[in-house]
C-alpha cells in the first residue's frame, strides 16, 4: 500500500495493507488524504486485489480483470473514481463499487457499481445523507450513513442484522482492508480538521463490528487480521486481552501500518535534502526492531499473515523486494509498480505496462 501520496486523478486511497505489522511514517505530516493504495506508478494504479480478480486504474480508464488477466469490464469516465471517498471491491474482484464524495456537501451521490457488483437494496439510494460504503463481502457489509439526528456506522451482517454506532461528522478517508480482508481502517475528517479513526474487524457470524476508535491524530492505525491486537493512537500495540506492548522505535507520528502473523513491519517515508528516503523497521512481538532496511526512495509496502511475507515496491527502479518473516531479501521482481497480497497469500503483482499477474503463496521466494 501507498502512504503519503496527494490525491490526484491517479492516487485513489493511501495506506499500508498489509498483515504482521506495517507503519509508513512521515517526517512531515500534511491534512489526511485518501492513501495511494499500492502503485508508485504515475500511470497505472493497482486499486484492489483478491484471490478472483484485481482492478487497475489507468490514465484512460478504470479496469476489472479477471485472475487469469482476460478484461472483465472497463469504465472510461473515471471521474467518479476521482471524487469518490468509498472505492472497494464486493464479495469479490473485480466487482467494484464507488461512493461518497469528497465534495462538501451533506448528501452523497448514488454509489457506481461496477462488473456484477452487489450492494444491500436499501443501500443503492443515497437520498439526502452520507452514505459512504466501506466494505461488502460474504461477512457483511459496512457503510457510513445518518439517522435522524447524527452521523453513524451501520453494519449488516450476512443474516440481515444492523448494527450501528456513532460517527463523527465529516467525510472518509478508507485505507484498503488487510490481506486477508478481515480488518479495515477508516478515518472521518470534520469540516473543523479534527480526525477520528475507527478500526473494524469482519467475522462469519458478527459481521463487521467496532474494535476501537480515537480522535486523536498521531498517525495512522491498523488492526490485525484476527482482531486481536491493534495500532491506534500510539506506537504500541494494543491487544483485546487489554495489554499493551511498546514499540521500541522514538517516533513522533506514523502514516500507516499493517500485521504479519507475529511481527510488526514499521515504514517511514520522509523528504530529505537530497529527495525521498524511506526506512523500513520490523518489529518482533516484544515490541523490538529486530531488522532495518533504508532505502534512498519512496517505498510502498505489502504484507500477508497468510503467506507470512512481506514485498517492498521501489518508486525509483520499479522493483518488488520479497522479504521473509525474519526480513532476510529472498527475491527481486523488475518491472512492478504495484502489488498486493490477496486471501490466499498470493502476491498480485501490477506492471509498468498496466497488465495484472499472480505469484502463488510457494513460489513467492522463486
Amino acid at each position: 500500500m501507498t502512504l503519503g501520496v496527494s490525491r490526484t486523478s491517479l492516487t485513489v486511497a493511501a495506506g499500508a495493507a498489509t498483515v504482521g505489522l506495517v507503519l509508513v511514517l512521515f517526517a512531515q505530516r500534511d491534512v489526511p488524504q485518501a492513501p495511494a493504495r499500492t502503485a508508485v506508478s504515475e500511470t497505472h494504479l493497482l486499486v484492489d486485489a483478491d484471490v478472483t480478480g484485481a482492478v487497475v486504474l489507468s490514465a484512460g480508464a478504470l479496469t476489472g480483470y479477471e485472475r487469469d488477466g482476460s478484461r472483465a469490464w472497463s469504465e472510461t469516465d473515471t471521474s467518479g473514481v476521482d471524487r469518490a471517498t468509498g472505492i472497494t471491491c464486493t464479495a469479490h474482484c473485480p466487482a467494484m463499487v464507488l461512493s461518497g464524495t469528497s465534495a462538501p456537501v451533506d448528501a452523497d451521490p448514488d454509489p457506481t457499481l461496477l462488473g456484477d457488483a452487489e450492494i444491500p437494496t436499501a443501500w443503492r439510494d443515497s437520498g439526502d445523507v452520507r452514505n459512504t460504503i466501506v466494505a461488502v463481502d460474504a461477512a457483511g457489509s459496512l457503510r457510513l450513513t445518518a439517522d435522524a439526528e447524527t452521523q453513524i456506522w451501520q453494519s449488516l451482517d450476512s443474516h440481515g442484522n444492523t448494527q450501528e454506532w456513532p460517527a463523527a461528522e465529516g467525510r472518509v478517508i478508507l485505507y484498503p482492508r488487510s490481506a486477508e480482508r478481515t480488518s479495515l481502517t477508516a478515518q472521518v475528517v470534520e469540516p473543523n480538521g479534527g480526525l477520528t479513526t475507527y478500526l473494524f474487524h469482519a467475522s462469519p457470524d458478527a459481521g463487521w463490528v467496532l474494535v476501537a476508535q480515537t480522535d486523536a491524530t498521531s498517525g495512522a492505525a491498523c488492526l490485525s487480521p484476527d482482531g486481536a491486537r491493534w495500532v491506534l493512537d500510539s506506537p504500541d500495540v494494543s491487544t483485546s486481552t487489554g495489554a499493551s506492548i511498546p514499540i521500541q522505535w522514538d517516533i513522533d507520528s506514523y502514516s500507516a501500518c499493517a500485521f504479519l502473523r507475529d511481527d510488526l513491519l514499521l515504514t517511514s517515508n520522509a523528504m530529505t535534502a537530497q529527495g525521498a528516503q524511506t526506512t523500513v523497521l520490523l518489529v518482533d512481538d516484544t515490541g523490538q526492531v529486530v531488522k532495518q532496511i533504508e532505502a534512498p526512495t519512496e517505498v510502498v509496502a505489502t504484507a500477508s499473515a497468510t503467506s507470512n511475507a512481506f514485498v517492498l515496491v521501489a518508486a525509483s527502479d520499479r522493483t518488488a523486494q520479497v522479504y521473509d518473516a525474519s526480513g532476510t531479501r529472498r527475491r527481486e521482481i523488475k518491472d512492478v509498480s504495484g502489488a498486493l497480497f490477496d486471501e490466499a497469500g498470493d502476491l498480485c503483482l501490477l506492471d509498468t505496462q498496466g497488465e495484472v499477474r499472480w505469484v502463488a503463496k510457494a513460489q513467492l521466494f522463486g
